[in-house]
């Protein structure tokens, strides 16, 4: 299994649209070896992470579920694919509501071909998320390791001894 990573003090969730890779990367931050399943629910990982179902993201009728969920979290880790297989269903106005919340970018799937990376910062920036952004792919530790990192530093995370 590897390093375990174990809760910090606060809670973070990671929000975006169908297929954005949200839960395989909290797999991947977590050390899971576990292949990623289709999120039905709110799910919760560990004691500080929240995985949401995207199509809170995608159907205009969930937000109040959607905004009643980021109440409970103090990190938004906003994940956008680097395939531009998101549909860009969130309206640009729902994050600055949220203005108290430290929000992060997320760029996911680097990994695969015919990526477009500037479109995929666009859509952050179109979010009001500037900085910071990482780019992850689950495959490749180095760069989970550097969202990990950051993740400890905001006490998101705790490496467990010996990690």
């Amino acid at each position: 299994m590897g390093k375990d990573h174990t809760m910090g003090n606060h809670r973070f969730i990671l929000l975006g649209d169908v297929d954005a890779g949200k839960t395989s990367l909290c797999n991947a931050l977590y050390n899971y070896d576990i292949p990623a399943i289709k999120t039905q629910q709110i799910e919760h990982i560990g004691h500080n992470a929240i995985d949401l179902p995207g199509e809170y993201v995608a159907i205009p009728h969930m937000r109040m579920a959607l905004l009643s969920a980021l109440n409970e979290a103090e990190c938004i880790l906003y994940v956008e694919p680097a395939d531009d297989s998101s549909k860009k269903n969130l309206p640009n106005d729902l994050l600055s509501s949220l203005e108290h919340k430290i929000l992060v970018g997320i760029i996911t799937k680097i990994d695969k071909p015919n990526i477009n990376k500037q479109a995929a910062y666009t859509e952050l920036k179109r979010l009001g998320i500037t900085e910071p952004i990482f780019e992850v792919s689950i495959y490749n530790e180095t760069s989970i390791n550097e969202l990990r990192q950051w993740l400890v530093r905001q006490d998101l995370i705790t490496l467990s001894k010996g990690a």
